[in-house]
């Protein structure tokens, strides 16, 4: 039976805490569900039966397992976590150890950022899309081809209401605005409170595709981002750290 005094229990149990500590630390920011939660917590719990039982090969291969996972998502979340955490003393980001592409990315949400705040402050509607790895191309016969850089400047000038463009959703791709006046399927599935055809079009391409999208209501001036089907509401204040751990995820 389980006898705390045994070095090896202790170890097992201690490194199996790490592990599940490293997951939630890595994890950080992502939407935990149950069946997470209660994976982690079986995990664990096979772990103490495993010691309970003096089951040592078992409790080998279920840490080997768990460091593994660890490692591979440490390996995937490597970007958004130098994003996230490279930060000087003063809470400005150290650029010094990023890769480029994660800098000049940054550089392109603080100027979506500029555009986003003045829509929401005049509570002017937009919608911008932020191509990933999935090909938004086709979905641009319906719009308008820009090709221009981001510039915060164009990108409210575009959604001015009475501009020809105002209505549909921007699309950036490459660090580009790559089209304008764009319309995605809105989403069929029932939504809890008042959600307008911005709200339902962002999370509409959310489902059919990994991109992002940034949404402003015209009636209220909130900001939310749609992704994976899901629509979440982002203060000002955190709305670049947000899309930038969004952007950089997966890389």
């Amino acid at each position: 039976m389980l006898d705390f005094s045994d070095v090896r229990t202790i170890v097992d149990l201690s490194v199996g805490l790490v592990l599940i500590a490293a997951v939630i630390l890595l994890a950080i920011k992502i939407k935990f569900n149950k069946w997470l939660v209660l994976g982690l917590i079986g995990f664990f719990g096979l772990i103490v039966v495993a010691c309970l039982f003096n089951l040592n090969l078992v409790s080998d291969v279920l840490l080997v397992v768990g460091t593994a996972f660890v490692l591979v998502l440490a390996i995937l979340k490597l970007g958004a976590i130098r994003a996230l955490f490279s930060k000087s003393p003063h809470g400005e980001i150290n650029k010094k150890h990023m890769p480029k592409k994660i800098i000049d990315r940054e550089a392109l949400v603080k100027e979506v950022e500029k555009a986003v705040l003045a829509c929401s402050r005049q509570k002017i509607g937009a919608i911008i899309t932020f191509e990933k790895h999935d090909n938004l191309t086709p979905l641009t016969k319906n719009g308008t081809i820009i090709n221009a850089p981001v510039k915060s400047e164009l990108l409210t000038t575009i959604f001015y209401p009475g501009t020809r463009l105002h209505d549909g959703a921007v699309i950036i791709k490459d660090n580009m605005i790559y089209a304008a006046s764009v319309y995605y399927t809105p989403t069929t599935k029932a939504l809890t409170g008042k959600y307008g055809s911005r709200h339902r079009a962002a999370i509409g391409i959310s489902e059919i595709s990994d991109s992002i999208t940034v949404v402003v209501s015209e009636e209220t001036g909130r900001i939310s981002i749609a992704q994976i089907g899901e629509l979440d509401t982002v203060s000002p204040d955190k709305f670049v750290r947000e899309l930038l751990y969004r952007m950089n995820e997966s890389e």
